[in-house]
């Protein structure tokens, strides 16, 4: 157990193997760290300041001391060659505890540090005058510290000199960490900056996916309906001419269709890079609306993006977004769920749509969803099984064969 007290009215705690520590110890050392200075290479500011101490007081030692949990170290020396000691074996820990000036004329005479080993033996230190380094928050990070071999005293003059150094040291260690948290500060709003272009990046591929897909999905219409007025049976099916119109228009529309899937699915792929399969399925169904994504469950108990090529987690992509899509849209209590897993060899997607008490059929055969789906179920050579109870309900299954897989 250590002991507590008071000292020229500071509080002081004596800890096991006779280390004095103040009673703000932990908040003192979390100072310390804080100016990331520990360990780092000499700097020439501290190695003029020890200089300069050096030369005021006429001592052959000064050394800028900071005092870490276990050790004294040395950021700036002058008159040795040792970047640090033990806590416990140096004069400095006294100046954290008192808080002002420690000067001592003979160590040999001084009950407190006549067994210290660098008082005993090398460097056989006599005089040492140490003065505390405290930050504008009040906490003691060390000393600024001259040292001799003979016993000798301070005169008024060197100690004023001595009170104007440590200024200019907390000053420049003030200043360190100013510059260390302006720089972090720097590469936050660079990293900041790096974040908002990528998302802007994002946005604007998300964007143009979605908008060539709406475009493809309404020129597909279109030439399905063409298609049909175009045969002979159809409602222009009296007019040849009409009709030869109409059929010449079909191959066009289809290449127009052609066309905005392709850059639609090169987009797609841009998003699948930088957000992965589950947060792509989520931005996407976002764009319905607010409350849209919350009214769907993805369970992914086998990542898409590691089970399959590339290319093949496109179409595993479109085939879930378009078929939770056709619940979702339909109704605002409309529910869907999107789940992945393996499935012996192979991978298994399942959607299942829960529209209770909406009279609209979504993914019917023939329509320009279903056609999609199976679309891409094919890319996949993937087994496509689409269910429906005739209420709005339903349930498709597509299993990924291993020749899919990587």
């Amino acid at each position: 157990m250590g002991t507590e007290g008071s000292k020229s009215g500071v509080n002081w705690a004596v800890a096991s193997g006779a280390v004095l520590l103040p009673l703000d110890e932990a908040r003192r050392l979390a100072e310390l760290r804080r100016y990331r200075i520990l360990d780092t290479p000499p700097e020439p500011v501290f190695d003029d300041l020890v200089r300069l101490a050096a030369q005021i007081c006429g001592t052959p030692t000064a050394v800028v001391s900071l005092v870490d949990k276990h050790r004294s170290w040395f950021k700036a020396v002058i008159g040795g060659n040792v970047p640090e000691k033990p806590r416990q074996e140096t004069f400095c820990p006294h100046c954290i505890v008192e808080r002002s000036a420690v000067i001592v004329p003979d160590a040999l005479e001084d009950a407190r540090f006549c067994q210290l080993a660098c008082v005993t033996g090398a460097p056989y230190i006599r005089f040492y005058a140490g003065y505390p380094l405290e930050t504008r928050r009040g906490l003691v990070l060390g000393a600024l510290c001259v040292m001799d071999q003979t016993p000798r005293t301070m005169t008024p003059e060197q100690d004023a000199a001595m009170r104007t150094l440590v200024g200019r040291v907390v000053s420049e260690l003030e200043l360190r960490r100013t510059a260390l948290e302006l720089q972090d500060l720097r590469n936050r709003e660079r990293e900041i900056e790096h974040r908002l272009l990528d998302l802007r990046a994002l946005e604007s591929l998300r964007f143009g996916a979605d908008l060539h897909r709406s475009v493809t999905e309404e020129v597909a219409r279109v030439s399905r309906a063409l298609q049909a007025l175009s045969q002979p049976d159809g409602p222009g099916g009296q007019d040849a001419l009409g009709r030869q119109w109409l059929a010449s228009l079909y191959p066009q529309l289809e290449c127009a269709v052609a066309a905005c899937n392709a850059l639609a699915s090169r987009l797609t792929e841009g998003i699948l890079l930088q957000e992965g399969w589950v947060s792509a399925l989520e931005a996407s169904l976002r764009n319905l609306g607010p409350d849209v994504a919350a009214r769907c469950l993805i369970e992914c108990h086998a990542d898409p993006e590691e089970h399959l090529a590339f290319a093949n987690v496109y179409h595993l992509y479109e085939i879930a977004r378009i078929s939770a899509r056709a619940a979702l849209a339909r109704s605002s209590t409309a529910q869907a769920q999107v789940a992945v897993a393996t499935l012996g060899p192979s991978v298994l997607l399942q959607v299942d749509g829960t529209l209770t008490g909406v009279a609209a059929e979504p993914l019917l055969p023939g329509s320009v969803d279903h056609t999609t789906v199976a679309y891409h179920a094919s890319c996949l050579d993937a087994q496509l099984d689409i269910q429906s109870d005739g209420q709005g309900n339903f349930v498709v299954r597509c299993v990924v064969p291993r020749s899919a897989l990587h």
